[in-house]
């Protein structure tokens, strides 16, 4: 399509090449247009004509891209080159005007000239200086269409960084060369709680608060952190750490690395410090690393077990044949005593072969200890009895004189409960933890043995992994200078040993003990440090009716009267023995495996009283449980059970008006005390 650009008011001229100048000329006076036209017939412009200050209006708003000179009569009817020249410096400033003036009307041209004018021509006028004029103007037409195109060129440049900026999910913050803000992006914002407005010309410090994690292996980020903040990073600077907000919350981890910005002189404008959310990454790796460790002591577990089977198969067969070799040694001088008067010298040699017979048999005893399956046979005993028996025993009762510097302290639960135990096995266990414990702690210290009930809510990961469950716990504790971290791994082995083999142990003593815990489906945990070692033994504790009863016969236990008791407890196991238990005590027990059930239930039903377990993943814990249960039934008695400590739930729940909290694994008379009180408080 051609673009037609209007000579005059009834001509058009074609305009053929984009990149030539369009000029206007105006004059009320054709005879001077048609002059000038001819004038610059052969210059390389495109030239139109108009006959007074409207009509050169319209072309000019008509024409598409405007015109790029005008050449203007100041003195016209209408609109003259005056006002002309006014309005196309609002509409169109980079237009460059040309005025014609009549001789002696200098101020006029001035005037012009005032108003924006690129230069003047006086009447008559003269075809060079005209030519000149016009290529003086074409030149800063020229140059103002490059300057135009390369600022519209910046702004788009700009206008895309900015975009690009706000579109990447890391945050982007710029600093001058004195560490103040210059731009933040979007994400910047959202980290930090600065808008790019609010930021701008304050230190980075003042926003960009990162504190690096207190790792050995984040040093180097705490480092990094300092050069950027100060300004004086040299080179990139990179790390980790964590970002707290303006408001002073902790945002999600971060990593953040810095570069120099450089102009195109190469000279430091400032600094761009680029971060990101490592939140979930971070997270992986720790679990990654978690799982992997976990798997280690899995693996170190495992490979101990597998090792500890294939000593006590080959300790079994040892046995077996020793067995058979002592029983003549034991055997035959007994006879021959019994033949020998009174006063035979042969008596004294016979009565010491006799008794390291003995003392053989009593190794081959540990040795089938340690060959497993020798506690199969048990028995429902308190360990608290079997403390008190042993401790009266010469066993332990001479070892102790000759230390007179150590003190044996005995903490016994009161309430303890009972366990399946082969008696005489779990009586080695004490006196080998004991004799072990009297080494370690030399001629002065303090052993302690102590016992309690303990619920493990969750397993627990220490030298065993214990299992959820109710145990009852023997402590043997002393005071001595701890276990060396090689050692550590393998103080369970037979015969691996610090003592001096044959003169004070036959390095037995703790196989034997992990043996029997083993056959008793127990778990061992051991903590030492430089003041001194503690041996915890699990014992699952026992339920059986004979056990409840000979561990509460001492006691009167209040019974109820029928009233209604609803258990809420996660653990089916648990929910299984509270029943039992209240059963027992003459209660209703009802149960259900969280709060929501008990609310369903408490919806349509109501009951004298609550059990009330406090941990219970998942869903909602005993305090939200109980906070729900008064919304309904706002006078709810409640006791409260847990396998931890008093909690701050624990302490909430009971001021909302719970009443006693008692610990797992309960006994029935601490749980018929504890729901009598409850029931028959005012």
């Amino acid at each position: 399509m051609q673009n037609m650009i209007r000579t005059d008011t009834s001509q058009y001229i074609n305009r053929e090449k984009e990149s030539l100048m369009r000029v206007l000329m105006v004059d009320d006076e054709p005879d001077v247009t048609s002059l000038l036209s001819y004038a610059m017939r052969k210059e390389p412009y495109i030239i139109a004509t108009a006959s007074s200050g409207m009509e050169a209006l319209e072309i000019f708003r008509t024409t598409p891209g405007g015109i790029d000179i005008l050449i203007t009569d100041i003195k016209m009817p209408g609109i003259d080159g005056l006002e002309l020249t006014r309005i196309l410096r609002n509409e169109a400033p980079d237009t460059q005007v040309i005025v014609i003036t009549a001789h002696g009307d200098i101020d006029s041209a001035v005037e012009a000239m005032k108003l924006g004018a690129a230069d003047f021509l006086q009447k008559p006028i003269n075809n060079k200086s005209l030519r000149m004029s016009l290529r003086s103007a074409a030149e800063k037409r020229r140059l103002l269409q490059e300057l135009e195109s390369a600022q519209q060129a910046l702004n788009d440049e700009k206008e895309l960084l900015a975009v690009t900026m706000h579109s990447i999910n890391e945050g982007v913050i710029t600093t001058d060369t004195a560490c103040r803000i210059t731009m933040m992006n979007r994400m910047a914002e959202e980290f930090t709680g600065w808008t790019c407005d609010e930021a701008r010309g304050l230190p980075l410090r003042e926003v960009f608060r990162v504190t690096a994690h207190e790792t050995e292996g984040e040093k180097n980020s705490s480092l990094a952190l300092a050069r950027i903040m100060q300004g004086k990073n040299s080179s990139e600077e990179h790390g980790t750490g964590l970002l707290v907000s303006r408001q002073g919350h902790d945002n999600p981890d971060i990593s953040f690395s810095a570069n120099l910005l450089r102009g195109s002189d190469r000279s430091i404008r400032g600094t761009v410090i680029v971060f990101r959310d490592i939140t979930e990454k971070r997270r992986e790796e720790q679990e990654a690393r978690k799982h992997e460790k976990e798997k280690a002591i899995m693996r170190a577990q495992h490979q101990r077990s597998q090792k500890m089977e294939a000593i006590g198969m080959m300790a079994g067969g040892v046995a077996h044949d020793l067995n058979n070799i002592l029983s003549g040694i034991l055997s035959y001088p007994e006879l021959m005593l019994l033949d020998l008067p009174e006063d035979s010298p042969l008596r004294r040699p016979l009565n010491i072969i006799q008794d390291a017979g003995q003392r053989a048999a009593d190794v081959v005893a540990d040795l089938l200890t340690v060959a497993r399956g020798a506690a199969a046979i048990k028995e429902s005993a308190c360990l608290n009895t079997i403390i008190r028996e042993y401790m009266a025993t010469p066993e332990i009762r001479h070892p102790l004189a000759s230390q007179s510097g150590i003190i044996l302290d005995q903490n016994l639960s009161d309430d303890l409960l009972p366990i399946d135990c082969s008696p005489i096995h779990i009586r080695k266990c004490i006196l080998n933890l004991t004799m072990n414990a009297i080494e370690a702690t030399g001629r002065q210290g303090r052993i302690t043995i102590s016992t309690e009930n303990r619920y493990i809510d969750k397993p627990l990961k220490g030298y065993d992994n214990v299992r959820q469950g109710e145990y009852t716990v023997l402590s043997v504790r002393d005071t001595g200078k701890g276990i060396a971290e090689q050692d550590l791994e393998h103080i369970f082995e037979p015969f691996y040993t610090k003592k001096v083999m044959g003169r004070s142990g036959t390095g037995l003593g703790l196989a034997v003990v992990w043996n029997t815990v083993q056959d008793h489906n127990g778990y061992i945990d051991v903590k030492t440090g430089p003041d001194g070692t503690c041996f915890d033994l699990y014992f699952p504790a026992s339920r059986h009716e004979a056990a409840l009863t000979a561990a509460d016969s001492s006691q009167e236990i209040p019974e109820g009267r029928g009233e209604s008791v609803l258990v809420i407890d996660d653990e089916p196991a648990q929910r299984d023995i509270a029943c039992a238990l209240l059963g027992r005590l003459g209660y209703r027990a009802s149960a259900v495996s969280g709060g929501d059930e008990a609310l369903e239930y408490l919806r349509k039903n109501s009951v004298d009283l609550l059990l009330l377990d406090m941990i219970m993943d998942p869903g909602m814990n005993g305090r939200q449980t109980y906070e729900n249960i008064i919304s309904i039934h706002p006078e709810q008695r409640a006791v409260i059970a847990s396998g931890f400590s008093e909690t701050e739930d624990v302490k909430r729940t009971q001021e909302l008006g719970a009443g006693i909290f008692i610990r797992k694994p309960y006994t029935l008379a601490r749980l018929g005390y504890a729901i009598r009180q409850e029931l028959d408080r005012d």
